[in-house]
C-alpha cells in the first residue's frame, strides 16, 4: 500500500515540474516575444552572398542640450557593410569610415555619413556606388543600441589600447576609461567605441569598432551569449530599424548558427583635406581588389610573394619586437618595420591582413606562433600587421 502511495506521489509531482519548466522558459522568452512575432522564421543558410547595411546612427536634438525623439534621421556615425558568404563560409563586415568622400568632396554633404539626410536607402545607394556591390537592405542603430546590448550580454571583453578621458556636456558623454584587458559595461563600451580624440581619430574609431564587432560576436557565441539571447532581442528590437525581411533574418540565423569565420575589413584610402575638410579618399583599385576577394563570393586573387610585402611588428617589449623582426628577416622577409601601433591583445599574437588570409596565414607559419586573421585593425599603410602577444614569449627559444 506504501508503495502504491509513493508512485501516486511521483506522478502528481511530474507534472508540477513539467509546468514549472514551461513556466520559466515563458518567463526567459518573454523579452523577445515581440520581435519573435515580427521576424521569427526557421534558419535557413543562404546559398549565394546576402549583404545588408549596419548603420549606427546619431541623435538628433530639440533644443539646447536636449535630445529630440528618436526617428533614426541622424548623421550615420557607423557604416558597417554586412554580408553572409556561404562561398567562403565567413562573416564579413566592411568598416566604411564616416568621412568618407562621395560625390565632389567640397562640402559636408558629401562624406557618406551625410548620405542619410536622403533617408536609409541614400545611404544604402551611396554604399552600393562606392563598392559596386547590391546591398539588400539596412539596419539602422540608434547610439543607445551598443549601450544596450552590451548590457543584455552581461559586458564584454575588449582591450583598451590607451587611455581615453573626454566629457561632452551636450551629448552627456562621459568616457573615462583606462589602458588594458578588461570586462565592459554597456555605459563603457559605449564610450569605447565613440572616443575620437586620438592620433588615428575616425580611423582609430573604426578599428575600435572592429574589435568591438569581433568580441561581441564571440560573447554572443558564448553559453552567457546564448542564455541572454531574449534580452539580447529585446535590447535589439528597441533599438533599430530594419526593412530586412523574414527570410533575410531566417537567412542570417542560418548562417549564424554555421560558426562562420569572422573577416573585418576598413574600406582602402587615406586621409586628404579638399575645400578646408578633412575627408577619407577611397582608393578605387585597392577598394575593388578588396570587392573581388571578400565580396563577390569570390575564392579567385591574384598571388603575392608574401616575403615582399610590408610587414608592421608591434608590441608593447621592445625586446620581444626586435625579436619578431629578427625572425622574420632572417626568413627571407625584405620589408620588416617597427610599429607603436595598437598592440592588441597582450594574451594572444595576431597576424593581420586587411585582403588576404592566405598571406597572413604564411606570415604565420615563419613566425612560428600567433592567430591568422583578416582584420582592419592594422597599421595603415601595411600588408601585414603582427601584433606580439605573451604567446610568443613562450615560443622564443
Amino acid at each position: 500500500m506504501q508503495v502504491n502511495q509513493v508512485k501516486h506521489k511521483k506522478v502528481r509531482v511530474l507534472p508540477w515540474f513539467l509546468l514549472a519548466g514551461i513556466v520559466a522558459l515563458v518567463v526567459w522568452a518573454a523579452p523577445a516575444w515581440s520581435m519573435i512575432q515580427r521576424f521569427i522564421a526557421l534558419p535557413n543558410a543562404p546559398k549565394m552572398p546576402v549583404t545588408f547595411l549596419l548603420a549606427g546612427v546619431s541623435h538628433n536634438y530639440s533644443g539646447y542640450h536636449t535630445r529630440a525623439i528618436e526617428d533614426f534621421s541622424g548623421l550615420t556615425d557607423t557604416m558597417i557593410v554586412v554580408q553572409f558568404n556561404p562561398q567562403q563560409h565567413a562573416l564579413k563586415l566592411l568598416s566604411v569610415p564616416r568621412d568618407t568622400r562621395v560625390g565632389a568632396g567640397t562640402r559636408a554633404n558629401d562624406k557618406i555619413n551625410a548620405a542619410i539626410l536622403g533617408g536609409p536607402e541614400a545611404s544604402v545607394r551611396a554604399v552600393e556606388g562606392l563598392l559596386g556591390v547590391p546591398i539588400n537592405g539596412y539596419l539602422l542603430v540608434s547610439i543607445d543600441g551598443s549601450k544596450a546590448l552590451v548590457n543584455a550580454l552581461g559586458g564584454i571583453d575588449l582591450f583598451v589600447p590607451d587611455a581615453m578621458d573626454y566629457s561632452d556636456t551636450a551629448a552627456k558623454l562621459e568616457i573615462h576609461l583606462k589602458p588594458g584587458f578588461q570586462h565592459l559595461n554597456g555605459v563603457q563600451a559605449e564610450g569605447f567605441l565613440r572616443f575620437r580624440h586620438d592620433n588615428l581619430g575616425d580611423i582609430g574609431r573604426t578599428q575600435r569598432q572592429q574589435a568591438f564587432m569581433r568580441s561581441l560576436l564571440e560573447r554572443l557565441k558564448s553559453p552567457a551569449g546564448i542564455l541572454a539571447l531574449p534580452g539580447v532581442a529585446k535590447a535589439i528590437e528597441a533599438n533599430t530599424r530594419t526593412n530586412l525581411t523574414r527570410e533575410q533574418v531566417g537567412m542570417a540565423l542560418g548562417f549564424l548558427l554555421s560558426r562562420p569565420r569572422t573577416d573585418t575589413l576598413l574600406l582602402p584610402g587615406d586621409f586628404g583635406r579638399l575645400g578646408g575638410k578633412s575627408f577619407w579618399l577611397p582608393d578605387s583599385q585597392a577598394i575593388q581588389n578588396l570587392v573581388v576577394k571578400h565580396l563577390r563570393g569570390s575564392n579567385q586573387f591574384e598571388a603575392r610573394e608574401v616575403k615582399n610585402l610590408s610587414v608592421a611588428v608591434v608590441a608593447d617589449d621592445a625586446v620581444l619586437q626586435n625579436l619578431a623582426i629578427s625572425r622574420l628577416r632572417s626568413a627571407g622577409f625584405q620589408n620588416v618595420f617597427a610599429s607603436n601601433s595598437n598592440p592588441g591583445n597582450p594574451k594572444l599574437t595576431t597576424i593581420l591582413s586587411n585582403l588576404n588570409l592566405e598571406e597572413a596565414r604564411a606570415a604565420r607559419s615563419f613566425l612560428g606562433v600567433g592567430e591568422a586573421m583578416v582584420s582592419g585593425e592594422g597599421v595603415l599603410g601595411a600588408d601585414l600587421t603582427i601584433k606580439i602577444g605573451l604567446d610568443f614569449t613562450a615560443s622564443k627559444n
